[in-house]
């Protein structure tokens, strides 16, 4: 996951003069961690919402036909 969250935002990162989102702090609190796990929970709970979506079509298309 951390290999698409460089390459989403690797222009903004360069800018910043930072090789990734999780070298982002201020203050010594690294929000770049924090983002990093927010994007990435993000990215999985659609996946597991377009996976429990189709299933339900499927199903719902078996008790049609049976």
């Amino acid at each position: 996951m951390l290999v698409l969250i460089s390459l989403i935002f690797n222009p903004a990162l360069s800018a910043l003069g930072l090789k990734n989102i999780e070298e982002l702090f201020l203050k010594g609190i690294f929000y770049g961690k924090l983002a990093s796990s927010v994007i990435d929970f993000v990215i999985v709970a659609f996946i597991v919402f377009l996976m429990i979506r189709w299933l339900n079509r499927v199903t719902k298309g078996v008790k049609k036909e049976g």
